[in-house]
């Protein structure tokens, strides 16, 4: 009883040093490709712009960054959705326990070592979710984009410090839970989120996994659960017989796959900067994201 008094100390104070050294508002949550992070001011003009509606559903949660961020004058139920149940546990972990999170994740040392034990733990079924909550959260932010499903391997930089990166993301812990105290969290296949959820006062914000084409391979390795041609070309349909008003963000290339299953709708264009390509002279390559609306 002595020894767990004092691991317990240890980690409280470990996790006071954390959040009053990293404390970052900015900071992610959870690293994941094609977030919202970067064009959430284009995206909420959007949202906000949507007549008669009340609820926003966050339909391909992912990092739940729109749902945490949009303005809680316009909607007054906020829904975030993902069939991901590990990803799910994690929110629900920082919306409920965020303490015992932070004292957990602030004793785990940036290391190679542990992001391979971590992995183990976190493919045990039999784990409770207080650890399998610790341990996904530690994969994310230690493996390289977050691919830890995909085999992405251990975060490397010779630029960024990655460990005070850790860091600053568990301090956020604190701020997120504050974010999360109004939102909903759902486990669902998205045509079944859609249909619980379908009013005339419903918003619905969809981004769908990419699909990869011909020029463009491998996207499915980008997340735990990819999409095919045929489920964007049956998202497309899901649309058409919808009350709510909805958002498609969506890569060019695979708009260009399936715009004509579309509803009738409104786009924008966002030309944007392939971060996550490797660039030795010159400029970065560009891509073309889809902001598709029916209103």
């Amino acid at each position: 009883m002595e020894r767990e008094s004092i691991i317990e100390a240890v980690m409280r104070e470990v996790a006071e040093y954390v959040e009053n050294k990293y404390r970052n508002d900015r900071a992610k949550l959870t690293e994941y490709p094609g977030g919202d992070y970067y064009i959430f001011e284009d995206l909420n003009k959007i949202f906000t712009r949507a007549p008669g509606v009340k609820v926003f559903v966050e339909v391909f949660g992912g990092s739940c960054w729109s749902s945490l961020n949009v303005p809680r004058w316009k909607f007054k139920v906020i829904v975030c959705n993902d069939i991901d149940a590990d990803l799910i546990n994690l929110y629900r972990m920082v919306k409920n326990g965020p303490d015992e999170l932070i004292k957990k994740l602030s004793i785990l040392p940036f290391s190679r070592e542990l992001n391979k034990i971590a992995l183990e733990i976190l493919g045990d079924k039999n784990a409770d979710p207080v650890t399998k909550s610790v341990m996904l959260f530690y994969v994310v932010r230690t493996t390289f984009f977050g691919y830890y499903n995909k085999g992405g391997g251990f975060a490397i930089s010779k630029k960024k410090n990655l460990a005070h990166a850790y860091s600053s993301a568990v301090a956020s812990i604190a701020e997120y839970a504050k974010k999360f105290r109004d939102v909903v969290l759902e486990c669902r296949d998205y045509r079944e989120v859609i249909k619980l959820y379908d009013s005339d006062s419903t918003l619905f914000y969809l981004d769908p996994p990419y699909v990869s084409t011909s020029q463009t391979r491998n996207r499915e390795n980008y997340y735990r659960y990819g999409f095919t041609l045929s489920n964007l070309k049956l998202m497309a349909r899901v649309l058409e017989g919808i009350k709510g008003k909805w958002v498609l963000k969506i890569i060019r290339d695979n708009y260009e796959l399936v715009k004509n299953d579309l509803p009738k709708h409104s786009k924008v264009e966002l030309e944007k900067t392939k971060s996550m390509v490797k660039v030795e002279d010159g400029e970065r390559p560009k891509y073309t994201l889809i902001l598709a609306f029916n209103y």
